[in-house]
């Protein structure tokens, strides 16, 4: 899912892992990673990590304030492994 509204391209990306019992797991990612990079279209270096780690903490209000989500985890790498 494409953000618009951000100086450099951002977006959500959704995975599913599904489970035996038939239920489904869920992981949002953000993109891109909250660094410095250079912008050829602004022709100079962004700090994305504002903008990222505000996303972020945003996801993180809006999923622990339904209480029909259960949240299993905030993890720093991508926690759906090959299994």
């Amino acid at each position: 899912m494409e953000l618009k509204g951000q100086p450099f391209s951002m977006g959500l990306c959704v995975y599913g892992c599904r489970r035996e019992d038939d239920s489904l797991d869920l992981c949002i990612q953000v993109f891109p990673e909250p660094e410095r990079r250079w912008s050829w279209m602004k022709f100079r270096s962004i700090d994305r990590a504002p903008a990222v780690e505000q996303l972020n903490k945003d996801l993180k209000a809006i999923l622990e304030s339904d209480s029909t989500i259960h949240v299993l985890g905030y993890f720093d790498d991508f926690p759906l492994g090959d299994e």
